[in-house]
């Protein structure tokens, strides 16, 4: 399997457990802990297929982190998600171009 993923999540076990578990299932993992180290590794990418975003990115929204996103790679799926979900964070995923929340 060569789908290139990125993780993107402020919570280092959990970013660490994630990109373990799908790099064991074959899949190409990147993975940031904030906007800043995400958009420093968009630069880097050549290839982008899909991505699992954190809603709440420490100081950073992950909402802010679509558009970004899409405009380097637009047919990437980006699935957000979020201890603190909302109906209206989940309308603005959407909204902004997210496969899911």
């Amino acid at each position: 399997m060569s789908d290139h993923l990125l993780i993107i999540e402020d919570d280092d076990a959990l970013r660490a457990q994630l990109h373990r578990r799908l790099a064991g299932r074959g899949f190409n993992v990147s993975s940031a802990a904030s906007a800043a180290a995400t958009h420093a590794l968009l630069k880097q990418l050549s290839a982008l297929d899909a991505v699992l975003l954190d809603q709440n990115l420490g100081q950073d929204n992950g909402l802010d982190l679509i558009a970004p996103i899409l405009a380097r790679f637009p047919r990437c799926r980006i699935v957000m998600h979020t201890g603190y979900g909302s109906i209206p964070a989940a309308v603005a995923a959407t909204r902004r171009g997210a496969s899911d929340y």
